[in-house]
């Protein structure tokens, strides 16, 4: 039985999945905070473990139990194994089987290739839990090479301007998918300091993002700056003129998103699936049962228009996945 009546959880193996409240035991998908908690024991890659011990200080306690993708190990009765999502660099699906039925739990995933990261791997699985944050039809992004080269495009005619380029992107996954475009195209690069020190964690895991400085004030010109998207009002950003301002997100599919978040530019650009690969992850997957969180409920409704046995993951639901 998997509840979420709380957070998601296996009671039958004492196992949370991505739980923000302390657990005993909870497994970690990636390490952005709003998957991360502090646990006396969680299961992650040893890249997802090396990035939440540089970001959450405050969680230094938490043993963490590092496996390798595609390493088989147990969790009580389970046989488990972890597969890349393909989100950021660390991020991993949970696979398991346990009386005679196997589960896959998502967590955060895209299957289109990255620069900094594994690719997604499917499964065939009996059960899918799956986060489907752009389940809508009109979320499709564009080719994302070529948005890589709108962006370049755009940072080159800003720069050619004596603007100064300022990239919003978050700070641990997007952000260094960007700065390893921008450096292929060349262009001369400063980070904000919580970006630069991800940065330096990406570099001691392996990945070579290309040349970069840390932002230094009064040097951006001729650099395209790159920060979090909360930075954009602080005095850091307020006080730099001229400037061209660029957000990258999957919400920019909406209209109103530069508006929003009150940039010259949104560009449609994200870490998570969209509604076609969502809709194609479930066909290589093969799923008995699927069932959905985060994002719009109403995708369950696409889902079952296909003939697949969808349906929500709801606050008080308590589903029975393992008899």
């Amino acid at each position: 039985m998997i509840t979420t009546q709380d957070e998601l959880q296996i009671p039958a193996l004492g196992l949370w999945l991505d739980a923000r409240r302390p657990r005993d035991l909870s497994f970690i998908s990636h390490a952005h905070s709003d998957h991360v908690g502090s646990h006396a024991r969680a299961i992650v890659t040893h890249e997802t473990a090396e990035l939440c011990r540089e970001r959450f200080s405050s969680k230094a306690d938490v043993d963490y139990e590092v496996h390798d993708l595609g390493e088989t190990f147990s969790v009580g009765d389970a046989t488990c194994e972890l597969l890349s999502a393909g989100h950021i660099l660390g991020s991993s699906q949970l696979f398991l089987n346990h009386d005679g039925q196997s589960l896959l739990y998502t967590g955060d995933f895209k299957l289109r290739s990255g620069r900094t990261h594994p690719r997604c791997e499917t499964r065939k699985c009996d059960i899918l839990v799956m986060e489907c944050t752009y389940g809508r039809p009109r979320y499709r992004f564009p080719d994302r090479a070529a948005v890589e080269s709108e962006l370049i495009a755009r940072c080159a005619a800003a720069l050619e301007q004596g603007k100064t380029p300022v990239v919003y992107a978050y700070a641990l996954g997007k952000a260094q998918e960007i700065i390893a475009a921008l450096n292929r195209a060349g262009l001369a690069l400063q980070l904000h300091a919580i970006i630069a020190r991800i940065c330096e964690a990406y570099e001691r895991l392996g990945i070579d993002l290309g040349p970069w400085k840390r932002y230094e004030r009064g040097t951006t010109h001729g650099h395209v700056l790159i920060v979090p998207p909360d930075a954009r009002r602080t005095p850091m950003i307020q006080g730099l003129f001229p400037r061209f301002d660029i957000a990258v997100t999957g919400w920019a599919i909406d209209a109103g998103t530069k508006f929003r978040m009150g940039v010259d530019l949104a560009l449609p650009y994200s870490d998570h699936a969209d509604f076609p690969e969502l809709m194609e992850y479930v066909e290589r997957t093969e799923p008995g049962r699927v069932y959905c969180t985060h994002g719009f409920p109403d995708f369950v409704h696409y889902l079952r228009r296909e003939g697949v046995n969808a349906s929500w993951l709801s606050a008080t639901e308590q589903l029975e996945l393992f008899r």
